[in-house]
């Protein structure tokens, strides 16, 4: 999936950033994205010992002035509260 989605041109932006433009409501469930042009990848790691169900947030305000999160802003079409399935 990752090499699919172009991972080697994209840029990580790792949950123990400042701007990470995603985070959770969950302190054991973190996210990073992986940016590129016209996408990106959101990658949860889990600490928690537990099946877990989390709430993303993007957040766009921060993204838009952040030039490392430009490509970002095809993230306003997507559907809020939308249920997303896991593998």
């Amino acid at each position: 999936m990752m090499n699919d989605f172009g991972i080697a041109d994209s840029r990580m932006m790792g949950y123990w950033l400042d701007d990470v433009p995603v985070h959770t409501d969950n302190a054991d469930v973190l996210a990073s994205a992986y940016v590129r042009d016209g996408g990106v990848l959101i990658v949860l790691g889990s600490w928690s010992g537990e099946d877990e169900v989390v709430d993303l947030t993007l957040d766009l305000t921060r993204s838009a002035s952040s030039s490392r999160c430009a490509s970002l802003d095809f993230a306003k079409s997507l559907e809020v509260g939308k249920v997303l399935p896991s593998p």
